[in-house]
């Protein structure tokens, strides 16, 4: 993940991520008395934790107690679970629906054929019937 990524995602979910700084150095375990949990720490651990990073070492990584690792990761989960921008959007027109699958088409015509079986399948599963899949 580039940085400018990591600070967009970082920037949409800072108001459900922030903390507050007394209870933060009251609870969090940390190592060093002076730190508390940065929104970005919440992340960068919710992002680690999501990519099948192991607790023990994300615990030794960041700093942070075990309690603190799952409180951190359920934090992160609700806050991007309640993030509107964030949020899958469906195509529910038929129009939607093809331009979709279309997508789907584009990126694999020129590539393996299975890949452009299973994309098909999948955008079949998406149209009425009556319709034909161009591709």
């Amino acid at each position: 993940m580039s940085l400018e990524a990591f600070n967009q995602l970082l920037e949409l979910l800072r108001p459900s991520i922030t903390v507050n700084v007394v209870k933060s150095n009251a609870s969090s375990g940390l190592y060093s008395s002076n730190q508390h949990i940065y929104p970005e720490l919440i992340l960068a651990i919710g992002l680690r934790w999501l990519a099948g990073g192991n607790l023990i070492d994300i615990r030794h990584v960041y700093g942070v107690s075990y309690p603190s690792v799952y409180a951190i990761t359920k934090t992160f989960l609700d806050a991007v679970n309640s993030c509107t921008a964030l949020s899958i959007k469906f195509p529910t027109t038929n129009k939607e629906k093809q331009t979709v699958m279309n997508g789907f088409l584009e990126k694999t015509s020129s590539r393996r054929s299975f890949i452009k079986g299973l994309s098909l399948a999948a955008a079949a599963a998406l149209l009425p019937p009556s319709w034909t899949l161009q591709g």
